[in-house]
């Protein structure tokens, strides 16, 4: 949520959620345990179905979660730019959000694309292209290491339409507005799930458009839902969290899309509240150094994991030792988050500055 210096906001005031950088580690870490449970270890896990069938559920949980996240810094960010120069400029915007996704997107589809080349991996150019284009929410293709890009698609997308939406509604109808649009997706959702129809856009874009949606609604309404926050019980946050772990629904028919469009972002938007205002614990769990840490490099740690989790029959034989080289990231992640995406944020900021 890049909306100004690290640090803790109360009141609803601008400034970093540190709470919500700690859930980020929380989320890219179940997305990278649902990859190695589901397509690295699924025969060691096969022996437990009930695990195995918990742990394929911690990618999505994970994905949805960084989703209701960002669609809160969206919003943030529309607010605090309002609030700075009295009016939102879309270029100032724009080039804060393209400096923030674009290079650490494109370095790992740098190295992807060297892979290809060399023939270590299977996937394809089109794949590739796609991807670079941020196009995987609306055009599917079954190609493992550029397909989890579907996230920064479905945040791009929802950037666009969010922010030309904030600009063109009168301030009075902007709940009005967002709340349209994350009903919209949801009945649209819902329907094309009970008629099973097809579409062009991925099931994904729209549970994605939901989530970010709950998330943004949650910054616009920061000090009323802050006041719901304080009243969650614990016990009821606890067992929010191990049901969203705990997947209830097998991944079809209408009970898991009912799920999945309004449950989960609920359940995942209390769980938030109640880490920010209650949970002592919990927040020195979250603002501890190793967790803030793996949550500034977020976006790092969820590209690169898929290349490390991917299978081994997604690489050429004499290739297959790349999933043993997990530990790498520990390397990669880091040096791209100092040399690449700090830089990157630092000049969106300039230019956006400048606009």
């Amino acid at each position: 949520c890049d909306v100004g210096p690290v640090q803790e906001s109360r009141e609803g005031k601008p400034g970093r959620l540190r709470e919500f950088d700690g859930w980020r580690a929380v989320a890219v870490l179940l997305v990278t345990i649902g990859h190695l449970g589901t397509y690295q270890r699924e025969q060691r896990l096969a022996f437990i179905p009930r695990l195995a069938f918990m742990v394929r559920g911690f990618d999505p949980a994970g994905v949805a979660m960084l989703l209701v996240l960002s669609g809160f810094c969206i919003c943030r960010l529309l607010m605090e730019e309002e609030r700075r120069r009295g009016v939102v400029s879309l270029r100032a915007l724009y080039w804060r959000g393209a400096c923030r996704i674009l290079p650490m997107v494109y370095l790992y589809l740098a190295a992807i694309a060297l892979l290809l080349r060399a023939g270590a991996i299977k996937d394809s150019w089109p794949g590739v292209a796609t991807a670079a284009a941020l196009l995987f929410d609306v055009h599917f293709l079954p190609n493992w290491f550029t397909s989890h890009t579907w996230f920064f698609a479905v945040e791009a997308h929802f950037y666009l339409v969010v922010s030309i939406a904030w600009i063109l509604l009168p301030k009075p109808r902007r709940a009005f507005g967002l709340l349209g649009l994350v009903c919209a997706v949801a009945i649209w959702n819902l329907i094309a799930i009970c008629i099973a129809t097809s579409s062009k856009m991925l099931i994904e874009m729209r549970w994605g458009f939901v989530w970010a949606g709950f998330g943004a609604m949650l910054a616009l309404h920061e000090q009323k839902m802050r006041s719901i926050g304080s009243r969650v019980p614990g016990w009821l946050a606890a067992a929010l969290f191990l049901m969203l772990l705990s997947r209830p629904f097998t991944h079809e028919g209408v009970a898991f899309g009912f799920y999945q469009t309004l449950v989960v972002p609920f359940a995942i938007s209390l769980v938030l509240l109640f880490s920010l205002e209650r949970g002592k614990w919990l927040r020195v769990l979250l603002c501890s150094k190793p967790v803030q840490a793996l949550g500034l490099t977020a976006y790092g740690s969820f590209l690169w994991q898929q290349l490390f989790t991917a299978a081994p029959f997604n690489f050429a034989g004499s290739w297959q030792f790349i999933p043993r080289l997990l530990p790498m990231m520990l390397l990669i992640v880091p040096l791209s988050y100092f040399f690449i995406e700090q830089p990157a944020r630092r000049l969106g900021r300039v230019l956006s500055n400048q606009s």
